[in-house]
């Protein structure tokens, strides 16, 4: 077993709040780009198949009986033109050497109206930190991120600092005005400490 196969089979529980944040309201399949071990797919396995070029993360998955298989992104999908609603691209992007390719075929797999999402770490904030990482290939920043996904033919995206606020989920935080002010702590506390860029686009 890899050694990041078997760091993600830990289960995090911060899969589960970004399931929700950003795919709560996405009816139909949901494509996982970079499963690992399924930790986002166990949210809502019925509907989310996965991919990943890590055979021994996919067989954890798959002992875990998740809906996934092997591919490199890099090269093509085995899905037919526009097979689902959503997709999620959480921290691969850094990770391959032709990441327009990539963006192209989620593209392509996406159907009108549908939405992907890519958590990406910002180079100008991890620094050397980045290449700590030997799987680490391609680094972004914001505006190369903005390149990206305009040459892969995408018009409507939005780029923010990726961050969770937590005490949203505690007891007694519910009510529109609370909720209201805990997405403006949960904004500053990104811009101040995130390292990683969230990437929301639509076709």
């Amino acid at each position: 077993m890899s050694y990041y196969s078997a760091y993600y089979v830990i289960d995090k529980k911060a899969k589960h709040k970004h399931f929700f944040k950003y795919f709560s309201d996405t009816s139909g399949p949901i494509l996982e780009v970079g499963c690992a071990t399924g930790n986002f797919i166990q949210w809502h396995p019925k509907d989310i198949v996965g991919v990943d070029l890590d055979f021994y993360a996919l067989d954890v998955a798959a002992q875990r009986g998740f809906a996934v298989c092997q591919a490199d992104i890099s090269q093509s999908l085995c899905f037919a033109d526009e097979a689902f609603s959503g997709v999620n691209c959480s921290a691969v992007l850094e990770h391959v050497r032709e990441p327009l390719a990539v963006l192209r075929e989620i593209r392509r797999v996406l159907r009108p109206g549908g939405k992907a999402v890519f958590l990406v770490p910002d180079i100008r904030r991890y620094r050397f930190d980045y290449w700590r990482d030997y799987t680490h290939v391609t680094p972004f920043t914001k505006e190369g991120l903005q390149r990206l996904v305009t040459d892969a033919g995408f018009t409507d995206f939005q780029i923010s600092r990726y961050a969770f606020n937590y005490t949203r989920y505690i007891p007694g935080s519910g009510g529109e005005r609370m909720r209201v002010w805990l997405d403006y702590v949960e904004t500053l506390i990104a811009l101040l400490l995130s390292k990683d860029l969230a990437l929301v686009v639509y076709k």
